[in-house]
C-alpha cells in the first residue's frame, strides 16, 4: 500500500471517528433535552398533585364540618374563604334567592374575607352590600346561570353589579369598577336537590377559566349544596321533634321546655308572663257525628288561628287531644285576657264545611300574679278553663 493510500484510509477512520462522535454527542443532546422536559414537566405535575392534595384536604375538612353540628352558616364561610385561598380568587360569595308578595329578590348568605367588600361599602354607602335586598333581574348572568344549569363567566362587570344594584348610577359603578384586579365573574349555580338555591360567585383577576379550574368550582358547588341539604334535613329533623304532626304547632315536650326557661327568666328579672289554655268543645260530639276525620279539621282549624294570632315569641302548643296552650312571654293577666278574648272570638267566628261553627273554652293564669309556682299555675289554667266549659254546657 502506498503514502497515498495509507493517508486516505488513516483519513477516512479519523472521519469516521468524528461521526461517530457527532452522532453521540447529538444523542447526548437529544437525551439531555429530553431530561430537561421530563424534569419541568415532573415539577409540574408534582405542583399539580400538591395544589390538588391540599385542596382535597380543604374539602375534607368542609366535608368534617358538613357532618358535625357545625352551623350552615360557618360551613358556607369556610367554603368562600377556602375557594378565595386555594385558586387566588379576588372575593368569593355565596347569594341566595328569595321570594315573597314583591317578587324574586336575592341576599348574600357567605363572603370570603377580604378588602373588596369594605371598599364597595364605602362607595355605596348604607345599608352595606351584606344586608341590602338585591335585585334578580331577567337576562342577567345569574338569572342565565339557573336558566342553563351551568358555570357562566363575564367580563361585564358593570352590567353583572347594575342587575343586583340597579339603584347604582353609572358614575357610582364607574367609581367601584375603577382601579381594581378584577377582570371577570364566575357564577355557579346552587341547586340543592333540585331546586333552585342561588349562586357561588367568584371575581377573578383572570379573563378565562381552565379546564381544571371549572371542574374545581363544580366540585366546591357540590360541597355547598350537600352542606345545604344536609341543613334542610337536620332542621327537618328538628322540627319533626319538637311540633305536632296533625297541626304543626309546638308539641307538650317543647312547650314545657319553653315553660321552664321562661319560668327561669321571669324570676330573674321580675316580670310576670301567662298561659292560655284552650280546648275544644264537643269533640266527641263531631266525631260520632260527622267522623273522626272531621274531628281533625276542627282541631287543624283552631291550630290556625292560634299561629295567626300568635307573636313571634309566643309558644302555641298542642298539649293533647283537643287541649292547647298558649305560652305569652312578658304579658301580664290584663293583656293575656285581652289575646285570650280575642281567640274566642276568631275560633266562634270560623265556620268549618259540614260541621259549622265551633267553640273552645279558654282559661288564663299568669306567673308572679296569681301564683309563682309553674304546676300552680298551669292548674289554674285549667281550672279557669273547666269553669268556661262548665259555663258553655249550661
Amino acid at each position: 500500500m502506498g503514502l497515498f493510500d495509507k493517508f486516505k484510509e488513516l483519513s477516512n477512520k479519523v472521519l469516521e471517528v468524528e461521526n461517530n462522535i457527532y452522532n453521540e454527542k447529538r444523542d447526548y443532546l437529544e437525551i439531555y433535552e429530553r431530561n430537561q422536559e421530563l424534569e419541568k414537566e415532573i415539577a409540574e405535575r408534582t405542583a399539580e398533585l400538591h395544589d390538588a392534595n391540599r385542596r382535597m384536604l380543604t374539602l375534607q375538612h368542609i366535608w368534617d364540618m358538613m357532618n358535625s353540628s357545625t352551623p350552615l352558616e360557618n360551613v358556607l364561610d369556610a367554603i368562600v374563604n377556602s375557594t378565595q385561598g386555594e385558586l387566588g380568587y379576588m372575593h368569593c360569595v355565596i347569594i341566595r334567592k328569595y321570594t315573597d308578595e314583591e317578587g324574586d329578590y336575592c341576599r348574600i348568605i357567605a363572603q370570603s374575607k377580604d378588602n373588596l367588600i369594605e371598599r364597595l361599602n364605602n362607595i355605596i354607602g348604607s345599608p352595606s352590600i351584606q344586608t341590602r335586598r338585591l335585585s334578580y333581574t331577567e337576562n342577567s348572568i345569574f338569572s342565565d346561570t339557573l336558566k342553563e344549569k351551568k358555570i357562566v363567566q363575564t367580563q361585564a362587570l358593570d352590567l353583572s353589579l347594575k342587575a343586583v344594584l340597579p339603584e347604582l348610577s353609572p358614575e357610582t359603578i364607574a367609581q367601584i369598577l375603577s382601579d381594581q384586579p378584577i377582570k371577570s365573574v364566575i357564577a355557579i349555580p346552587l341547586m340543592p336537590r333540585e331546586k333552585e338555591f342561588g349562586w357561588f360567585c367568584v371575581f377573578s383577576s383572570r379573563e378565562e377559566l381552565a379546564p381544571a379550574e371549572t371542574d374545581f368550582l363544580n366540585l366546591f358547588a357540590k360541597q355547598i349544596e350537600m352542606a345545604i341539604t344536609i341543613a334542610d334535613l337536620f332542621q327537618a329533623v328538628r322540627e319533626e321533634a319538637v311540633t305536632d304532626a296533625l297541626t304543626g304547632l309546638y308539641n307538650r315536650r317543647y312547650f314545657e321546655e319553653s315553660l321552664n326557661k321562661e319560668v327561669a327568666r321571669a324570676r330573674r328579672q321580675g316580670t310576670p308572663f301567662s298561659v292560655i289554655g284552650i280546648d275544644l268543645d264537643f269533640l266527641k260530639k263531631i266525631n260520632d257525628t260527622y267522623g273522626h276525620s272531621f274531628g281533625d279539621i276542627a282541631i287543624k282549624t283552631i291550630a290556625d288561628i292560634l299561629k295567626s294570632n300568635a307573636r313571634s315569641i309566643d309558644v302555641p302548643a298542642r298539649i293533647g287531644g283537643e287541649e292547647f296552650d298558649v305560652l305569652l312571654p312578658g304579658i301580664s293577666s290584663e293583656g293575656a285576657m285581652i289575646a285570650a278574648e280575642r281567640i274566642r272570638k276568631a275560633i266562634e267566628s270560623r265556620e268549618i264545611d259540614t260541621i259549622g261553627h265551633i267553640t273552645g273554652s279558654l282559661g288564663v293564669a299568669t306567673f308572679l300574679e296569681h301564683t309563682s309556682n309553674v304546676e300552680e299555675l298551669l292548674e289554674l289554667t285549667d281550672q279557669a278553663m273547666y269553669t268556661s266549659k262548665v259555663y258553655i254546657k249550661t
